[in-house]
């Protein structure tokens, strides 16, 4: 069977068709989310996949409950065109440091696991981002600086007050926090797709619950669901919380790293991602 490449874009669009370019395989199928703040979607093209960009386009807001929704959309979407061997959920940032038949090669010998990487468990984390309820999310990431400056106000005091009234939305339950960015099986998809309604009320006031909500909803079903912890899906440099734009000065590290993607690459360094894709 094929594998479905899902890939979650808002800009670098140039980057964007190198990524498709270099999935382009009979192998894939590529299904593309614009975010839909972007009004002139670009074109792009794929000769030997299958190119699906959804008509149906969600307003993204960072840390949001949107965030979520796009990805079991663009699941949903892939899952109609399916079955897949595997759905894999990258960024339009992202480019491959191996060949596709390295990478296909890699993932057929891990063909019934749930792949991602897992995070060390912090529970201040998930009290702060699952356990309370979070308000005026949306506002955090604003550019209208009064805007953004009133809801990170907001959004703390409202913290501040359910942290002293000991507000704990999921008393017993345990989160599993993974990279956004990971692989699954049809089964685990059809598992999100045919559960999304529950996972949406369940994360509908999380912070980045993103980052949360599909590990932790397959790892509840642990007899179910076989989930791989490996650092090798993504190669990735964080400046603080933030995924630094990678540069010619990280090649060596990024070409050593083994790992099957990284991210993040911009049109502003260009010359990187095509040193890249050249050594494919």
């Amino acid at each position: 069977m094929k594998h479905a490449w899902l890939i979650i874009a808002h800009n670098e669009f140039e980057i964007l068709q190198m990524l498709i370019s270099a999935l382009d395989d009979p192998r894939n199928d590529i299904f593309v989310h614009i975010d839909r703040k972007i009004k002139n979607p670009p074109h792009l093209y794929a000769y030997r996949s299958d190119l699906l960009i959804l008509d149906k386009r969600i307003n993204v807001h960072w840390g949001g409950l949107s965030q979520i929704k796009t990805e079991l959309l663009i699941m949903e979407e892939a899952r109609k065109r399916g079955p897949y061997e595997r759905y894999h959920i990258i960024s339009g940032t992202h480019l491959p440091l191996k060949s596709q038949n390295e990478i296909h090669s890699f993932f057929a010998s891990y063909s019934d696991k749930e792949i991602m990487h897992l995070w060390d468990k912090d529970e201040r984390d998930i009290g702060n981002k699952l356990q309370r309820i979070n308000l005026f999310t949306s506002g955090l990431t604003q550019k209208n600086k009064v805007i953004r400056c009133c809801s990170q106000l907001l959004w703390r005091i409202t913290q501040r007050i359910q942290k002293l009234l000991k507000v704990n939305r999921f008393p017993g339950k345990s989160f599993v926090k993974s990279d956004n960015w990971l692989s699954l099986t049809e089964d685990a998809v059809k598992y999100l797709c045919d559960n999304a309604k529950d996972i949406l009320k369940k994360y509908r006031y999380s912070y980045c619950g993103d980052e949360y909500f599909v590990a932790s909803e397959l790892a509840d079903h642990k007899e179910r669901f076989k989930i791989l912890d490996t650092e090798l899906l993504l190669f990735t440099v964080f400046e603080r919380y933030n995924p630094k734009v990678l540069t010619l000065t990280d090649f060596d590290n990024v070409a050593s790293s083994g790992c099957l993607f990284a991210r993040k690459f911009s049109s502003s360094h260009i010359e990187m991602a095509q040193k890249v894709l050249s050594a494919l």
